[in-house]
């Protein structure tokens, strides 16, 4: 190639196309700065036409368009390219452009360097297109640290693994580990978890599929997370390379998130099955209760009606034991099903617990000791005293039961205050409110998780047979549950139970309704019932009842033939004894209709089924009075005379 740029030279003409069609600036230049060559591009950014640069020195071109100490760097770089043949490279901005310098020697088949290259390349584009990548990726890595999404990229051709800073992060380093290596990933993986998922991922690079799974990790830092992991194939046809590119997410919260949810789920669920299993047992408790009604009585009757030393007289008393026994049975299966009667009152915890304690002593006794711990505020709870009694009974024999040789009970009181956000992670009906905690804690053998979720279910047990009914937890459960209240159960194999339950708090300034207390006075004239019970074993033995002392009994079935009556009988009938679940209408409608018209009537309800009954009842501001079947024959006379002797409301 020749020193100057001969148009009609075809190598030139040549060479001269070529640098015309290069889309950067070019030029060629000997060692003084003169032009050898040079494109359209480079002489339209000195305001010249290609012709009228050739021959002519760089530096004085270029003089016009930068600054004199820029022409002066220039020189020094080109006459240091010359010296070195060492090729220099540098970045220029000019107004909006950018621009990369290339300085880069030309050297003859001997190795001596005769010219020099300069290359203008407008970078502008690029460099905006390099900061716009720069923040999308700068989004990109605040995103998945946000996301807890780490990226890796595993070459298989050479076994390296590339991966972000979360990726690191969720492992529990602070910054990346260098030689990152599928053993590495495999080593936090929880012992349980590594070889199911060793083979997964070993057998997914064996034939190239595709894989997914969620597991358990130990971090650098010792904490257990839960990952999910992504690895997917690709083959990069640049490089002939097999790739594995993948993502591994902190899973820990979502997977805490479900269990808690499961939780819920379980605890919802059985609640339901215990309150169905509450529906059952109260349904057939309310027939049974009415076939030991009739039982009972009749027993009672015939014991009544032959002399105490005749042969059958032990037999029957026999029958009479046994059927109380079952009358007791019934009534612990009403309080599972919260469907036995109560009589609540305003009493501080505390103090029931103080006086019940030399009793649990004698039922505890052999070598265990009861610790008593209660809370220095008054513990006032509405409920019936004789409930409490059933609570701590049943508590501490089953605590007795699970205990081999010394142990310890420990009960302890205690004044909460549920908080709204706190009833998504406690007991799954909780409501926020003020509550009473009791907690009895044994040092037993403790309850299994397969047996803890039936614990509450009536007729469970664990014990031998004869040795239980099944029926002490599930009379805590129902009691707990009648008074608005909640209870849980913690307990761990060889560790000990905890039974906790909230009831509610008494509120002190809340006005509490008087309970009648009216003298029994035994009437003197004959008086005329009504008695209506659609049991007809029971209908028959009441009416028996009562017309041997001298009642005057008027029987119906149903709530329509006991209006049929009372409408031909207005001025004669002193008392309605009533069953409460009669069909068609039941004995409080039928109560309310006969006292509007009937103001003087006094009434007494009788049921097996006392779901309804929770401290006083009153029906059109008539107080009424109320007994619980099965009763004995004493027990009716007395709710009898009791109900005649109450007072009529002032009309």
């Amino acid at each position: 190639m020749s020193d100057t740029f001969f148009a009609d030279s075809a190598e030139d003409v040549s060479l001269f196309s070529l640098l015309d069609s290069l889309p950067d600036a070019v030029s060629l230049i000997d060692p003084s700065g003169r032009i050898v060559t040079i494109n359209s591009i480079f002489a339209g950014r000195i305001g010249k036409k290609s012709s009228e640069c050739i021959g002519s020195n760089i530096f004085e071109l270029i003089a016009n368009f930068v600054m004199a100490e820029g022409v002066h760097f220039r020189k020094e770089r080109c006459a240091e390219v010359l010296r070195s043949g060492k090729r220099f490279v540098f970045e220029e901005r000019r107004g909006n452009q950018l621009l990369n310098i290339i300085l880069s020697p030309v050297k003859s088949p001997k190795g001596e360097v005769t010219h020099l290259m300069i290359i203008l390349q407008d970078i502008t584009d690029r460099k905006r297109a390099e900061a716009e990548l720069a923040k999308f990726q700068k989004h990109m890595d605040f995103a998945l640290e946000k996301s807890h999404v780490g990226v890796w990229d595993l070459n298989l051709n050479e076994t390296t693994v590339k991966r972000t800073l979360e990726h690191a992060r969720i492992f529990g380093y602070e910054n990346n580990v260098p030689g990152w290596t599928l053993e590495m990933f495999l080593d936090h993986i929880v012992q349980d978890d590594r070889n199911a998922i060793e083979a997964l991922i070993k057998g997914s690079l064996k034939n190239h599929q595709d894989y997914e799974f969620e597991c358990r990790i130990h971090t650098h830092r010792g904490e257990l997370r839960w990952i999910m992991a992504t690895g997917a194939f690709y083959v990069d046809k640049s490089s002939d390379e097999n790739h594995v590119l993948g993502i591994v997410q902190d899973v820990t919260e979502r997977k805490r998130s479900e269990k808690e949810r499961e939780t819920l789920q379980a605890q919802l669920l059985h609640a339901q099955k215990l309150e169905v299993i509450g529906q059952l047992a109260g349904g057939i408790a309310h027939d049974f209760n009415n076939h030991l009604t009739a039982i009972l009585g009749y027993i009672e009757l015939a014991i009544n009606a032959i002399d105490e030393t005749h042969p059958v007289a032990k037999y029957i008393t026999t029958i009479q034991q046994s059927a109380l026994r079952s009358a007791e049975l019934i009534h612990k299966l009403l309080a599972f099903a919260r469907k036995q009667p109560i009589s609540p009152k305003v009493v501080n915890l505390n103090r029931e617990i103080e006086e019940i304690l030399p009793i649990l002593d004698q039922l505890i006794h052999r070598g265990i000791e009861i610790e008593w711990y209660p809370v220095h505020h008054k513990a006032l709870i509405n409920i019936d005293p004789s409930q409490i009694d059933q609570i701590l009974t049943n508590l501490c024999v089953n605590a007795r039961d699970a205990i081999t040789g010394a142990g310890k009970i420990t009960i302890t009181t205690n004044i909460v205050q549920v908080k709204e956000e706190e009833c998504a992670t406690e007991e799954i009906s909780r409501i926020p409110g003020n509550y009473v905690k009791l907690t009895v804690t044994d040092t037993g053998c403790g309850i299994g998780m397969e047996t803890l979720p039936h614990i509450f279910e009536p007729f469970f047990t664990t014990k031998e047979l004869g040795k239980g009914t099944g029926l002490g937890l599930s009379t805590v459960y129902g009691i707990v549950k009648q008074n608005k209240g909640y209870i849980d159960c913690k307990s761990e194999r060889g560790k000990g139970t905890t039974f906790t339950l909230w009831l509610p708090q008494y509120e002190e300034n809340r006005n509490t309704s008087l309970t009648p207390n009216p003298e029994l006075l035994k009437q003197a004239e004959k008086k005329t019932i009504l008695l209506v019970e659609d049991d007809i074993d029971v209908l028959k033995l009441v009416k028996n009842i009562l017309e041997k002392k001298d009642f005057k009994v008027f029987a119906a079935s149903d709530a329509e033939q006991a209006l049929e009556i009372a409408a031909r009988n207005p001025d004669k009938i002193n008392l309605l004894l009533s069953d409460v679940r009669l069909p068609k209408m039941n004995g409080v409608e039928l109560s309310q209709r006969l006292l509007t018209e009937y103001p003087n009537m006094k009434t007494l309800f009788m049921s097996a089924y006392t779901d309804w009954i929770n401290g006083n009842i009153s029906v059109n501001d008539q107080k009424l009075t109320f007994i619980s079947k099965p009763f004995t024959l004493k027990e009716l006379l007395d709710s009898v005379d009791k109900a005649l002797s109450m007072k009529t409301r002032k009309t």
